[in-house]
């Protein structure tokens, strides 16, 4: 195992794998350096030269991809989504699991937060007893559709065990100063600012490589996870009222969201919903710029990825699929204001809604459909250019100019567009606005009703599970 400076996070990590541990989290919002710490992690066991086996996987196949163009990564180990790692298709016995499993040393398995319950059980009994796995994600997303909420439920209850400990030791501080002696040799400042067997690490990163590292004492006796938490909470992208929003959110302290709202000119903003009709026109008319620049005829040798630029520079997020309010309706509304049609036309912005591995097309993916001499296709950004196909070829797709905040996740924008109409209350928890909230880099504007993002604040997401009692020591 390399030798790295356990004070940054790819070292604490390094660290815990030279320990012996099986099972690391790395922890972090967007935009926190969770990839770069993932990239430098890689640099330092540099699997490369043959000496250890590692898999990158995700549990969809646009974050799997996005994975593997982030670290940029070999094709041997490039990102796959966990169900295509595993062999896991309905009606088949998997290709790994217990009797038949990986060959690798390490698995990173990134946006963890939306792995489910029966699906991490099946990667964990398909790892090799002498394997690692490291779990990358945001606990304070939305969690997974299915059962579970396994990546929340190991940070939260690692926490719980650290507080405890924390609390424990202050007691027995006092209680010694009370007496004239001593504190606890396990409460000593050098022990407290040493990453070892028995702590769990906090690390604050940036991309640049400077960290902050502090670490709270738990026998690991009590903490099965102590050593194994690394948590970026230094954020090097978004604007800070767009933080301080994201934060209130997380925290259900609606005053203080209300109190950030109520600035007129401030990066996030609350308006009222009004009608699906009216809103669909406030669209039309933002994404009306970019619309008719794309709607231009272009020729294969043309240059049009700055047409991405603007279709990728802003969204717009719903919680709802259905109604009125829908994302099918608002598209279909906006499709008909900007092309008098809902037919596909030059300058739809199109989701790819089934994934294609042969076409490297992922659920998730976002194009443009333009007139390539003559012919309507769907154009798609990658890194050295563009990917065009014709319609039949798209393994399934939808217009987007709205999207679900589901599909939202694990992409940024410049700005963002919240809709959260009358009614949509009881699909809206905590999770979800902090996921659409942290979307946004520069601008975040909130058509709702006060009422309503009060609702949302004050529900969240439970999922009961034995996971997090077992992180707590319980």
């Amino acid at each position: 195992m390399p030798r790295a400076n356990p004070s940054t996070p790819e070292g604490a990590l390094v660290q815990g794998l030279a320990g012996g541990r099986r099972l690391l989290l790395l922890a972090g919002g967007p935009g926190t350096g969770k990839t770069t710490t993932v990239a430098r992690l890689l640099e330092l066991l540099n699997p490369a030269q043959g000496s250890l086996e590692v898999i990158l996987a995700a549990p969809t196949g646009r974050a799997a991809a996005r994975m593997s163009e982030s670290l940029n990564f070999s094709d041997k180990t490039a990102g796959r989504t966990i169900h295509s790692l595993l062999g896991l298709y309905p009606g088949r016995p998997p290709r790994h699991d217990a009797d038949r499993p990986l060959a690798a040393d390490l698995c990173i398995v990134d946006e963890a937060s939306m792995v489910d319950l029966p699906l991490m059980n099946a990667l964990l009994a398909a790892l090799p007893e002498s394997a690692a796995l490291l779990l990358v994600g945001d606990p304070d997303q939305l969690p997974s559709v299915e059962a579970g909420a396994v990546l929340g439920d190991l940070l939260y209850g690692a926490a719980e065990a650290a507080g405890e400990r924390a609390a424990g030791e202050r007691a027995a501080g006092r209680a010694a100063a009370e007496e004239g002696g001593a504190p606890p040799a396990d409460a000593s400042p050098r022990d407290e600012a040493i990453p070892r067997g028995g702590v769990v690490p906090k690390v604050e990163a940036s991309p640049r490589g400077e960290a902050a590292l502090s670490v709270e004492a738990t026998p690991r006796r009590k903490a099965p996870l102590a050593g194994a938490v690394v948590k970026l909470t230094k954020v090097y992208r978004s604007d800070t009222v767009i933080l301080e929003a994201a934060s209130a959110v997380r925290k259900g302290e609606f005053e203080t969201l209300k109190d950030i709202l109520a600035e007129a000119e401030g990066a996030v903003r609350l308006h009222s919903p009004g009608s699906p009709d009216a809103m669909a026109r406030i669209i039309a008319h933002e994404a009306r710029e970019v619309f008719e620049s794309a709607a231009e005829p272009f020729t294969e040798a043309d240059d049009i990825s700055k047409l991405f630029d603007g279709f990728s520079s802003r969204a717009v997020l719903s919680p709802l699929r259905q109604g009125p309010w829908g994302v099918p309706a608002m598209n279909e509304r906006i499709s008909w204001l900007l092309g008098g049609t809902a037919s596909p036309f030059p300058g739809m912005p199109v989701m790819i809604t089934r994934n294609d591995p042969t076409r490297n097309l992922w659920n998730g993916d976002r194009g443009v459909l333009v007139l390539f001499d003559g012919r309507l296709r769907a154009a798609f950004p990658e890194a050295e250019g563009v990917r065009s196909f014709p319609l039949a070829a798209l393994p399934g797709w939808e217009p987007a100019w709205v999207q679900t905040i589901h599909k939202s996740q694990g992409s940024e924008f410049d700005s963002v567009t919240i809709l959260l109409p009358e009614g949509a209350d009881r699909l809206l928890s905590r999770e979800i606005l902090y996921t659409a909230f942290t979307r946004a880099r520069h601008s975040v504007n909130l058509y709702a009703e006060l009422e309503t993002v009060e609702a949302a604040l004050e529900r969240r997401v439970v999922r009961h599970s034995r996971i997090r009692e077992w992180a707590a020591g319980k």
